[in-house]
Formats: C-alpha cells, sequence, structure tokens
C-alpha cells in the first residue's frame, strides 16, 4: 500500500463548507462510527469538529466528540439534542474499544 496513510482521511467526494448549516462539512472514514455525528467544516483545522445534531464546535477531535454525546464529565458540555439510543451506541462503542486496547497490553 504504497503512498497510504494510515491516519484517518477526508472523503474526496464531500466539500468543504464553513457555514454553520448543520451537518454540512466533511466527514472522516477513520472507522469512528462517532463520525456520523461529526464533521470537519475547515478542512486546515482537521483537531476541529462540529456536532452534526446541535452545530457544537469542539477542539481537540473525536475524544470531545465522544464526550458531548455522551454527556460525559469532562472539557465539553453534553448535547442537548442527542438520542439516548445515539448516547447507548458512543458508549458502547468507546468501552468496546477499551476492551481492546487492554487485550492488547
Amino acid at each position: 500500500m504504497e503512498g497510504q496513510s494510515s491516519h484517518a482521511s477526508i472523503n474526496p467526494n464531500s466539500s468543504a463548507n464553513t457555514s454553520s448549516d448543520v451537518g454540512t462539512g466533511i466527514k472522516c472514514t477513520s472507522g469512528d462510527m462517532e463520525w456520523e455525528w461529526g464533521v470537519w467544516k475547515d478542512p486546515t483545522k482537521k483537531g476541529t469538529i462540529w456536532c452534526t445534531l446541535c452545530d457544537k464546535k469542539m477542539s481537540r477531535g473525536i475524544t470531545r466528540l465522544k464526550q458531548h454525546l455522551t454527556h460525559t464529565k469532562g472539557d465539553v458540555t453534553g448535547c442537548l439534542k442527542v438520542t439516548i439510543e445515539i448516547t447507548k451506541r458512543v458508549l458502547a462503542s468507546m468501552q468496546e474499544k477499551d476492551k481492546v486496547t487492554k487485550e492488547k497490553k
């Protein structure tokens, strides 16, 4: 796989949009299911993500979006528009990733 990076990539079929329209922007193709609810509106600032549910801007990437969607205490406020179903899905995803990480150690 010469020339390909193992890092997350952007979807080349999407176009960047810096307006405040909820849900507009570039989706990441990293494999994190949480990207279903987050976008980059400025492709030059990949650490800044917007929630597609409430349009909240967050720094520090996908981790902050996960905290936002699950109302996890930390560095970001909880999303007021997230459903219980989404919160459960994100929490289950986070727990599964933690389990896999612990098994690798």
